[in-house]
């Protein structure tokens, strides 16, 4: 259960924001759920009076004080205007409409968006023969999601060079460090060291002038697309956007289908997706190249953290733990450690 006072931050906004709400009679609220993270905690909220109801989701920080944390729901809140104010691209790139940002409360609100979770659309078709309607829908969603993307990229703005990846090698370290002290399968000091010499090596062979840089998601995958009964796509949860090279948000979302396709066995349906994806974006990538092994190594580390945490049990294969823990660690030790 989340310990944020979800009562006391709506009250306070009603009291001093409560005509952008747009309610014009005595407000009255219901929390439908909370769903509590790992660092933050969203509460979806219906707003009514005597007349109409409205739906709304609360994202809050657990942790106010946590360094990787702080001014990410701000930003996430300026993104969101940024694009909702452009004529052109916000009718192109779907996103929550920002209510309000509450910095006393490290709050965000946006109005909801009711669509289904793409992550589970793209699972669901598994269970379905290849010219299933299912497969159809979850191949249309993924093709968007790259149109998607690559329009945002685009919004945000394309430039070349100037990318420093020190913290990530940092970033990297500290997630290695936190599953060596937590005794991870596979995971000691001179598995560490070797990780960090590639990361370092793979950092001196990046062409730092040809790295493309945008306004990066974050964290563009699946389960942060909601898909529409048409097939269009809205993107949620801009927590950690921030400027970057365009390979984060692509191969954020390349990773994912990759350790799904692992879950269910169907590892060719999932390379179909990648490949859909990557077309509609207008993109191909060379895994080989220092840039992508690099960022590859990025995500597939923070995936086994998160299975570690999880519990590596045989209960969890379909979810975050057993199978995506061993193949990122595979990948790991046969990328990062075959020269070392």
């Amino acid at each position: 259960m989340s310990n944020i006072n979800y009562e006391d931050i709506i009250e306070y906004f009603i009291l001093i924001n409560k005509d952008i709400l747009g309610f014009s009679t005595n407000i009255k609220y219901e929390i439908e759920f909370v769903d509590v993270r790992q660092l933050s905690s969203v509460a979806k909220v219906r707003f009514f009076d005597s007349i109409m109801s409205k739906v709304f989701f609360l994202k809050t920080s657990k942790d106010q004080n946590f360094i990787m944390w702080g001014g990410c729901l701000k930003s996430e809140y300026e993104i969101l205007k940024l694009i909702k104010k452009d004529g052109n691209y916000n009718k192109i790139l779907n996103v929550p409409n920002p209510i309000a940002f509450i910095p006393e409360k490290d709050t965000l609100i946006t109005e909801g968006i009711f669509a289904e979770d793409a992550n589970a659309i793209i699972n669901s078709a598994i269970k379905y023969n290849i010219f299933s309607d299912k497969r159809v829908i979850s191949k249309s969603v993924v093709l968007n999601s790259g149109r998607w993307l690559r329009n945002f990229h685009t919004f945000t703005g394309l430039e070349r060079g100037g990318f420093d990846f020190s913290p990530s090698i940092r970033w990297i370290k500290v997630r290695l460090e936190l599953l060596k002290k937590d005794n991870a399968k596979g995971i000691d000091d001179v598995f560490c060291q070797k990780i960090v010499n590639k990361l370092v090596k793979l950092k001196k062979e990046i062409d730092k002038d040809s790295v493309i840089l945008s306004g990066s998601h974050g964290d563009f995958c699946p389960h942060n697309i909601l898909a529409h009964t048409d097939n269009s796509v809205s993107v949620i949860d801009f927590a950690a956007y921030s400027k970057g090279p365009i390979y984060y948000d692509i191969l954020r979302f390349y990773n994912e289908l990759d350790n799904q396709g692992y879950y269910f066995g169907s590892s060719y349906f999932y390379k179909t997706l990648q490949e859909d994806f990557l077309s509609s974006y207008g993109i191909k990538i060379e895994l080989n190249s220092p840039l992508t092994q690099f960022i590859l190594c990025q995500y597939k580390v923070a995936k086994m953290l998160n299975a570690h945490y999880l519990g590596l049990d045989w209960t969890k294969l379909f979810v975050n733990g057993v199978f995506p823990y061993y193949k990122n660690l595979s990948w790991l030790k046969t990328i990062f450690l075959k020269e070392n």
